[in-house]
């Protein structure tokens, strides 16, 4: 999430609500995600409390065709249109996610790299102990199960940044950090290579985003392409053999991976979504 909080407090708007918590509610409120009945209502009190001062919603929709819960993408929708009639701002992370979702007051957003994009040094590049890194909660809907399958395949140095301790609990062989600090996730992507984040519904968010501006190339994955633009990490409906086996071609040679994760990270710099800032100055 790093790369949106530097958007807004670059923009003066770095008030973020953690969600399970209820302290009260900043002047600027932004939440993120769209699966939590308990976000909405702080969304629809914002803005009762703060009329001068609506919040924004980061959403991530998806399409119901495209993850496991249709019920609850229906639901999120619903929500989403009722959220911008009264008055709440909602900003898409695509232009495909923005025209299921706009219902008069939603925007793109606008993330980009304020760290400098660089081409690593060799030493940089020798410091990238880790060949595969996952991020997110350790789920079947966000590829928990195929990544362990990939890692077991391949045998190759492996790290699991999740949100809670996973049942059954993985291989020993698996280096996995439960509930990481911000600088935590920062540092270990750093050191790692090669994002796998086998969503089945999710191609390019905020996890894969934060993996790129820090230097990890990103294969995309998921069935739903909010953003696609290097052919050659196009692995959508892969299984675990296939993927294992691009895996092991991909860091066999180390000249060209670094170049995909360049072309990945000034293709997402110039993608079309940041030709104008959308963020309210």
């Amino acid at each position: 999430m790093q790369l949106l909080i530097e958007e807004l407090t670059r923009r003066g708007q770095s008030s973020l609500l953690p969600q399970g918590l209820w302290p009260q509610l900043p002047r600027q409120l932004v939440v993120l995600g769209c699966s939590s009945p308990w976000a909405v209502l702080q969304l629809l009190r914002q803005r009762l409390q703060y009329p001068g001062n609506p919040p924004i919603w980061v959403p991530c929709f998806h399409p119901p065709a495209h993850v496991q819960h249709r019920l609850k993408a229906r639901l999120a929708l619903w929500a989403l249109k009722l959220a911008q009639r009264v008055g709440v701002r909602v900003q898409a992370l695509s232009w495909q996610e923005q025209q299921w979702i706009d219902a008069g007051r939603c925007d793109v957003i606008s993330l980009g790299f304020s760290r400098s994009l660089a081409s690593p040094t060799t030493a940089a590049s020798e410091a990238r102990a880790v060949d595969l890194v996952f991020l997110g909660r350790p789920t079947a809907q966000k590829g928990w199960p195929l990544f362990l399958e990939v890692a077991r395949r391949t045998q190759l140095s492996s790290l699991a940044f999740v949100a809670y301790a996973p049942e059954p609990p993985p291989p020993s062989s698996l280096q996995l950090v439960v509930g990481a600090s911000d600088v935590e996730v920062q540092r270990g992507l750093e050191r790692s290579k090669l994002l796998l984040l086998p969503a089945d519904y999710e191609s390019f968010g905020f996890a894969q985003a934060e993996a790129l501006a820090l230097g990890c190339a990103v294969p995309v994955l998921g069935e739903w392409p909010l953003w696609l633009d290097v052919p050659e990490l196009d692995w959508r409906g892969l299984d675990a053999v296939a993927i294992a086996a691009r895996v092991l071609a991909l860091l066999a040679e180390p000249e060209h991976l670094q170049r995909l994760q360049q072309r990945q990270q000034q293709a997402w710099s110039n993608r079309r979504e940041r030709r104008s800032p959308v963020w309210p100055e």
